[in-house]
């Protein structure tokens, strides 16, 4: 199992958590472009519907302020969700990997 298949599982549970993304809607295989697709499509749904919700958990994932920033004001509008997805993968992918090394006791 390589190290894209050991995250998959643990990214899936805290993104259905934080953004109602489940694992039905997602390829039988997912992969983390897929992954960030569909979590794209719900930045946007949250962006159009309550920013300030959208906002907040960004703040609760603890998501850089500067990079958010960023990207919010970037030129090329049509990206800004899946860079944003983007921000968020990478996020939760560092939390995870964190979280195992203290499992295996690493840190």
């Amino acid at each position: 199992m390589n190290e894209e298949e050991k995250i998959i599982p643990p990214l899936l549970i805290r993104l259905e958590r934080q953004y109602s993304l489940h694992a039905e809607s997602l390829p039988a295989a997912p992969n983390i472009q897929a992954i960030k697709d569909a979590l794209a499509a719900r930045i946007i749904e949250l962006m159009n519907k309550d920013y300030p919700k959208f906002i907040n958990g960004l703040y609760m994932l603890d998501i850089n302020e500067d990079k958010v920033t960023t990207v919010l004001y970037s030129k090329e509008k049509d990206k800004i969700p899946l860079l944003i997805a983007d921000l968020i993968i990478e996020r939760q992918i560092q939390k995870i990997i964190t979280q195992n090394m203290y499992k295996e006791g690493k840190l």
